[in-house]
């Protein structure tokens, strides 16, 4: 018995240590979720309610607002409902075949409000003070060019616009608050408030 047990720890071991090292791997080697593996965000985090979201982004009628890394929309629809008719939610993804997914559910809803656009976040293709506000849920980690895509963020955005970012532990890439507050205010942010757990978060800032 004593031999299956720690044959049995072993294999615990090595599985853990495995988890670890792919862990490490990805945390040092940052990209885009790829869509094969779209079932890791088909629905919100607990930590991270929707709920959380939509107070902190606190939309308003004919508001503009702009969703980066939607991923196949785990967020996306309860933000588009929240806005209405009157508001717009644009999405930008690096993944066509994400914001694909995202379409075939919009449609499926019945939804009018949601925009799509292929591009990167290091490189928005849109007008200087475009949107009300902002936000980017456990996707920054995963951009090449962090500090960039904070400043195209800072630049579409209206003044005194929202931005709302959310990280937690749990995912390679996260972003400790800490370093996020460094990289939100060279780009010109403001840091107002967070709200969560202690290993994940929603942090909000205001383009100053």
């Amino acid at each position: 018995m004593g031999v299956v047990w720690r044959r049995l720890a072993l294999g615990v071991g090595l599985v853990g240590v495995g988890l670890l090292g792919v862990y490490l791997w990805e945390r040092r080697h940052p990209k885009p979720l790829p869509y094969e593996r779209r079932h890791y965000i088909a629905k919100p985090r607990w930590f991270l309610p929707v709920s959380g979201l939509v107070e902190a982004l606190d939309p308003r009628p004919r508001d503009r607002i702009l969703e980066i890394g939607p991923g196949t929309g785990a967020y996306t629809f309860d933000v588009a409902e929240a806005l209405s008719l009157d508001g717009t939610l644009d999405i930008l993804d690096i993944q066509q075949e994400m914001l694909d997914h995202v379409l075939r559910e919009t449609e499926r809803r019945g939804l009018r409000n949601i925009r799509p656009t292929l591009g990167r976040a290091e490189q928005l293709p849109y007008e200087d003070g475009t949107f009300d506000s902002a936000y980017v849920i456990n996707a920054l980690g995963e951009v090449e060019d962090q500090a960039q895509a904070l400043r195209e963020l800072h630049r579409v955005l209206k003044p005194y616009g929202r931005l709302v970012l959310a990280e937690n532990a749990y995912d390679p890439h996260w972003i400790t608050l800490r370093t996020l507050k460094g990289l939100t205010a060279e780009a010109g942010f403001e840091f107002r408030s967070r709200n969560g757990l202690p290993f994940s978060y929603y942090a909000s800032f205001r383009a100053a």
